[in-house]
C-alpha cells in the first residue's frame, strides 16, 4: 500500500493511445487533446477491504 502520493512529472508528452469510453466509443489523444493540455484519470469504483 502506498503511504505517499508520488509527484506527477508535468510537462511530458503523452504517447498516442486508444482507450474505450463509457459511451462505447474509442478515443485517441488526437480526439481529446486540449490547447492547454489534457488530463487522463484512471479510477476504479470498487472498495478493497483488507
Amino acid at each position: 500500500m502506498a503511504i505517499e502520493t508520488p509527484i506527477c512529472d508535468f510537462g511530458w508528452k503523452a504517447p498516442d493511445f486508444s482507450l474505450p469510453g463509457v459511451d462505447g466509443k474509442n478515443y485517441s489523444l488526437a480526439d481529446i487533446k486540449g490547447e492547454q493540455g489534457t488530463l487522463v484519470v484512471f479510477m476504479c469504483n470498487h472498495i478493497c477491504i483488507l
